[in-house]
Formats: C-alpha cells, sequence, structure tokens
C-alpha cells in the first residue's frame, strides 16, 4: 500500500462517476474518538457514499422496468439512506473546528507569574513602544526581538503593539513552539485532515442534494429529517458547576413535570453535542433544536 508520511493513502482523489477533487486521506487515524479517528470516519464514509450513488445510478438509470418519474423516486430513496453519514460527518466536522479553537486558545501563551505586576507593566510600556513607532522602525525591533519583547507582543492580540499579522503570527508560532515543542506540527496536521474531511463531506452532500432533487435552502432539513428516522441524535451538552455536562430529559413521577438531568458528557458528546447557551434559550428549546 502506498504511503505519504509513514500513513496509507486512503480514499480517491475525485468523486466516484465525477472529477470532482476530494483528495486522498494521508493522516492516518483509527475509528476511534479522537478527532482524527472522526475525521477519518467522515472522509471514508464520504468516499463511500460516492462508490454507492454511482452504483445506484448506474442501476436504477439501466432497469427497463422503471418510468422516469419510478427512476426518480428510485434514484430520492437511494439519497436518503446516506443522510445519516452526510449528519455524522458534520457532526465530526463542528467537533474537530471547536477542539481546535479550543487547543490554539489553550496554547496561547500567558503571562508567567500574574502576580508580577512590575513585569506586567514593563510589558505593557513595550506594547505602548512599540504601537508608537513607524512601521519601519517597528520591522526593525521585531526583526531579532528578545523574550520580553516576544512575551509582550504576544500575550494580547496584535493591534495593541500594532504588530502586523505576519510578525506576529511568526512570533506566536516561535513562542508556542518554545513552550510546547511540536504542538503547532500536530495542530497544523489536524487542520489539514479537517479541510481534507470537509471537501469530501461537502462534495458528497452536492451530489446526495442534487441526486435526490432537492433544492439547496431545503437541503440541511433533509439530511436532519432523513438522519433523524435512523437514529443519530446530537445531545444536549452545557457546562454546569464547572463541569462539562450532557444533559437528558425525564419527568417527575409526582408532578409530571419535565426534569433534567446533568451528568459528565463524553469528549465525544462534548465535540459532536448541540451546545446549550441558557443566556438565549431554555433547556427545552435547546432539545427541540437538537431533537
Amino acid at each position: 500500500m502506498a504511503t505519504h508520511n509513514g500513513n496509507p493513502i486512503e480514499g480517491r482523489s475525485t468523486f466516484r462517476g465525477t472529477h470532482d477533487f476530494i483528495g486522498h486521506w494521508t493522516f492516518g487515524g483509527e475509528f476511534d474518538n479522537s478527532h482524527t479517528g472522526r475525521l477519518r470516519k467522515a472522509y471514508l464514509d464520504a468516499v463511500s457514499i460516492g462508490e454507492q450513488l454511482h452504483a445506484d445510478r448506474e442501476r436504477i438509470q439501466a432497469d427497463r422496468n422503471l418510468t422516469a418519474v419510478g427512476k426518480r423516486d428510485a434514484l430520492a430513496k437511494s439519497c436518503a439512506k446516506h443522510a445519516a453519514a452526510l449528519k455524522r460527518g458534520r457532526l465530526a466536522i463542528e467537533g474537530a473546528e471547536r477542539g481546535i479553537a479550543e487547543q490554539r486558545e489553550a496554547l496561547r501563551p500567558t503571562p508567567a507569574d500574574k502576580t508580577d505586576i512590575a513585569g506586567a507593566l514593563r510589558r505593557q510600556e513595550l506594547r505602548a513602544w512599540l504601537r508608537g513607532l513607524s512601521a519601519d522602525e517597528r520591522a526593525v525591533a521585531l526583526k531579532e526581538p528578545n523574550a520580553e519583547i516576544v512575551q509582550a507582543v504576544v500575550e494580547m492580540p496584535a493591534a495593541v503593539s500594532g504588530t502586523n499579522e505576519a510578525y506576529y503570527s511568526r512570533m506566536l508560532a516561535a513562542a508556542i513552539e518554545n513552550g510546547n515543542p511540536g504542538a503547532m506540527e500536530e495542530l497544523a496536521k489536524l487542520e489539514s485532515a479537517l479541510e481534507t474531511a470537509k471537501q469530501a463531506v461537502g462534495v458528497a452532500a452536492v451530489h446526495v442534494r442534487d441526486t435526490a432533487g432537492v433544492v439547496t435552502s431545503a437541503f440541511d432539513a433533509w439530511v436532519e429529517d432523513h438522519a433523524g428516522k435512523v437514529g443519530v441524535a446530537r445531545p444536549v451538552v452545557g457546562i454546569r458547576d464547572g463541569q462539562r455536562v450532557r444533559f437528558t430529559q425525564g419527568k417527575s413521577e409526582l408532578t409530571g413535570a419535565v426534569t433534567y438531568g446533568a451528568p459528565l458528557a463524553t469528549a465525544e458528546e462534548w465535540e459532536v453535542g448541540y451546545h446549550f447557551d441558557p443566556s438565549k434559550e431554555t433547556l427545552a428549546e435547546a432539545f427541540a433544536k437538537a431533537a
């Protein structure tokens, strides 16, 4: 089997029966609860959708016993069975996007000693000094910055020190690498895996939509409807008492009123769940949206 960077090359470069690019999967991973594992499954499911759609389309179009309407209905039925895989793929992608954002934020450098008021004021002064320089002067100052300048710049958004995004990104990456060797490389690999899965799932969704004859504006609802019929549900999750929990619905035996529980959420539930925001909705509304 061909490999890339030690990982097997899986899938195909184009969607079956088309010239639509999806790209091979070269990121490894197992079918587990990791982001890479779920993205790999989403990608391979999208490839499988292409294979099955192509085969079903050829079989149905060749069936002389079906009328044009019969063929259209048969194709629509064939598409419906792929809704669950599309929804799972979309949830895996959403979870990975959220996880990457959380990891990136967690890696952002913070002041080593929050009690060091003098150090914090010194870094504030350095940012103000940089912000007051001309673009050329700032470029010279940041060409080979010392550790204190790097810390002052990267602990706040780029605009606070007047640093342009190119300089800021390089300094931030260097600071993260210094404190977490290899972390940025792993994050970049995960981002590449995410983009490959998004491309494959996106192409698969377009072909399912067009083959099923569903208009674009109604397709998301179509996916939810048909995926729900095969038991793909999104848990409702949120923060309670500082912990990640999965909310459950029940009914009081005494009053018959709806009750809610909040057991701890698994990593997968948190990543694919519908995130409840108590400032914008009630739990009842959240469960209605996630159903």
